[in-house]
Parts: structure tokens; C-alpha cells; sequence
């Protein structure tokens, strides 16, 4: 039956209803509306298996076990009955019917604002908007540094469990290497995404991250978990960090990148750039 209280609750008296619904029917038979009790022990013949827990009654069960199946044929006792003036031995039998009925259809209601179907895990594939090679300029901006410009290219690679990702800028002044990195996008059988990275500078960053999919725009965003360094590593040290990937129209990205440094405390912008996928 339903995860909710008042499902159980409804189905429960429903079950009763069914009981009386056949107990009833056999008393209204010797009534001139007979068709009225043959309903009644219809109902409730063909409701109290559907609605008792019994499995082999497979799809029959997961149809009438839609509450507002169960409640419209509870109810229908009642409207084929129906006289505002005359009083039928059915009407004191019928009472239950209808909080059955009125309990199954509240049920149904709060199963279908309150029950989700679960989303189905994430998978490494549903990242494959990211694969491919994309180039094009950034600034780097920092309280503590003077701003700069680069030229970035990034290459996420499929491997077939995980996607590789590299990265590299240069100086647009002179062509030089400024930063190097590289490392894995992985996604775990929960869904979770991680992305590790090592750098140049002897540093390794551990990311978990979410993906927001909206239309035409797919935004990866990570959050730094973890973060090991080699003792030659130049301060001032990396405390925080986060990395949001925006892909636009499948072949625009921007870059996005904010850290806390041993020196600035607070994650505030230090890179970003705008690539186009080759």
C-alpha cells in the first residue's frame, strides 16, 4: 500500500466498507431494489483482494490500488442508490462506504503531491555534453595580485569510465606556460561527482560537484572537499575553492574559478574565461 498514514488509514476502512458492502448487498436482495444489493456485493467482492496486500494479484492490484479507482467504485454504491427522500436499509451500511471512499480519494490526493518518483542515478555519459576541446582567452583578477590575461585550452577526454580532463593557459603578452593541470571527472554509482585535479605547481585539488541542466545551458559546479600539496609548493597557500563549467548552445563555455588563499581568507573571482569547442 502507500507510504503515508492516511493511505493505510483510508485503505484500511475501505477493507472494512468492503465487509459490510457484501453484508449489506445480501440483506438489500430481499428489497425490491435488488440491483442495488447485487452492486454492493459486487464492489465488494472484487475490492477487498485488490485492496488486502495479496502479490500474485500483480497489475489488477496496482490498478485498483490507486486510490481514486478504489474510492469511485466505494462511492458508487451510494449513487446508484441515491433518493433524497426515501431512507433503505442500504443507507446505514453505506455509511462506512463513504468514509472509505471520501478517506481513499484524500489519500489519493496526498499521494500525488507528496510521492516523487526517484531520479534515476546520474551517469558518467550525461556528461558528455563537456567532451571535446575548447580554446579561448581569460582574466585572472585577485586582491593580492595584479590582473592578468591568458589564453586557455581545455580537453575533456571520455576513457570509458571516466573523463579525463586537462588544462593549460598561457600568457598572452608573450606565449609563455603560465599554469598546467590535470585529472579525472569520475561519477559514483550514487550519482556524485567528483573532479580531481593535480597542478603544475604541486598542488592536488578534490572537488564533489552537482550539475544543473537547463535547456540549452549545462552548468557543473564544484566545491572544494580536500586539498594536498608538495612541501615545495609556493605560498601563499590555496584554502578554498570552487569551479563552475557553464556550456551554452553545446559549444560556448565559460570558466569560472574563486578561491581563499592563507593571505585572503574569503573564496572571492581569481579566473575567468570564455572558450569555444573546437
Amino acid at each position: 500500500m502507500a507510504k503515508f498514514k492516511l493511505a493505510n488509514w483510508g485503505a484500511m476502512i475501505a477493507i472494512c466498507a468492503c465487509y459490510i458492502l457484501i453484508a449489506g448487498g445480501i440483506m438489500a436482495c430481499i428489497y425490491p431494489r435488488q440491483f442495488v444489493g447485487i452492486y454492493s456485493i459486487v464492489v465488494g467482492v472484487v475490492l477487498l483482494p485488490l485492496l488486502w496486500p495479496v502479490p500474485w494479484l500483480g497489475k489488477l492490484k496496482a490498478i485498483f490500488q490507486q486510490y481514486y479507482v478504489a474510492a469511485f467504485l466505494c462511492l458508487g454504491t451510494n449513487i446508484t442508490d441515491y433518493n433524497p427522500i426515501r431512507l433503505s436499509v442500504l443507507t446505514f451500511f453505506e455509511v462506512p462506504t463513504i468514509i472509505g471512499g471520501i478517506s481513499l480519494g484524500l489519500a489519493g490526493i496526498i499521494n500525488s503531491a507528496m510521492t516523487t518518483t526517484a531520479a534515476a542515478p546520474l551517469k558518467i555519459t550525461d556528461l558528455s555534453f563537456i567532451n571535446g576541446e575548447w580554446s579561448g582567452n581569460g582574466k585572472g583578477i585577485y586582491p593580492t595580485i595584479k590582473s592578468f590575461e591568458y589564453t586557455e585550452v581545455l580537453k575533456f577526454t571520455f576513457n570509458g569510465k571516466q573523463i579525463e580532463y586537462n588544462q593549460t593557459s598561457n600568457n598572452v603578452a608573450n606565449g609563455g606556460l603560465m599554469h598546467f593541470e590535470s585529472g579525472f571527472i569520475r561519477v559514483l554509482p550514487t550519482g556524485k561527482i567528483e573532479l580531481n585535479v593535480v597542478q603544475s605547481s604541486g598542488v592536488a585539488d578534490h572537488y564533489e560537484g552537482t550539475l544543473d541542466n537547463s535547456g540549452d545551458k549545462q552548468t557543473l559546479f564544484f566545491k572544494m572537499t580536500g586539498i594536498s600539496r608538495t612541501p615545495t609548493a609556493k605560498s601563499p597557500h590555496v584554502t578554498n575553492a570552487t569551479r563552475r563549467f557553464t556550456i551554452t548552445n553545446g559549444n560556448e563555455m565559460n570558466v569560472y574559478f574563486e578561491m581563499a588563499t592563507t593571505t585572503h581568507p574569503d573564496l572571492v573571482e581569481h579566473l575567468n574565461s570564455n572558450l569555444k569547442k573546437k
